[in-house]
């Protein structure tokens, strides 16, 4: 890979496209072009979009990608809509509460394999609205309201670190349980 993109063929453009280019290898990174994309202003994504829900229009964040998903797969806004609901409920909360509260995530363990995936998919959600509340409320004050709940500055990069630790240990037949446990430690 190193040769390829060192020394392409002629004419050749190749994209390589990551969440989170920090778990590439340096050498990768270092002969690449980075190109950071930044969210789509609400009318432009309502001109791609037929007929598009306002409340799908407010949680996409400027990600057209994540609104055409959830037109074509309907339970995943309803997914994504009731993880918003429970992590804002994690928020000040004590620790007790906290692992009250994500309890039905760890009941069923039939099928593993799905229920991790189911995990990773929640852990995605929550990165997501880790960085929303960072960009959106930080700017603004250092003491912000979200959900109801005043939370201090200073918890978020530390809670998007365990976060991307905890969707890498998941792939790693660690305890989701104590992954999700670690995560919730962070929270204020």
């Amino acid at each position: 890979m190193l040769k390829t993109l060192e020394e392409p063929s002629e004419h050749t453009i190749l994209f390589l496209i990551t969440k989170d280019e920090s778990l590439l290898p340096q050498t990768i990174v270092s002969r690449c072009q980075l190109v950071y994309f930044a969210p789509v202003v609400k009318e432009k994504i309502k001109l791609g979009f037929a007929a598009v829900e306002e409340a799908m229009l407010e949680l996409s964040l400027g990600l057209p990608g994540r609104i055409k998903k959830w037109q074509e797969e309907k339970n995943s806004f309803t997914i994504y809509q009731t993880e918003l609901e429970r992590f804002k409920n994690l928020l000040g909360k004590s620790f007790f509460e906290k692992t009250k509260s994500i309890e039905e995530l760890f009941k069923d363990n039939t099928d593993s394999i799905a229920n991790r995936e189911r995990l990773q998919t929640i852990l995605d959600i929550w990165q997501l609205l880790v960085r929303d509340f960072c960009f959106n409320y930080l700017k603004l004050k250092e003491l912000v309201v979200l959900g109801g709940v005043a939370t201090p500055s200073g918890w978020e990069e530390e809670t998007e670190k365990q976060i991307v630790d905890g969707k890498i240990f998941l792939g790693q037949n660690i305890n989701p349980r104590l992954i999700f446990e670690n995560i919730l430690l962070t929270l204020p």
